[in-house]
């Protein structure tokens, strides 16, 4: 694996454990305001559906 592809594999690998705690519950320990929690948790996905987009799984 190059360098390239190990980035890649990287930025998806992130993204799969950043999905993971978000679907943890995780924020609303850290955000008690829902709307809060609310923005932080789109601004999360956003991050990951940019890290998704950068990485790569192999079929």
């Amino acid at each position: 694996m190059n360098r390239r592809e190990a980035k890649r594999e990287a930025c998806y690998r992130v993204a799969m454990v950043a999905e993971n705690a978000l679907s943890g519950g995780w924020l609303a320990e850290h955000y008690p305001d829902p709307e809060d929690e609310l923005a932080v948790a789109d601004g999360v996905q956003e991050v990951i559906e940019e890290l998704t987009r950068r990485g790569w799984k192999a079929s």
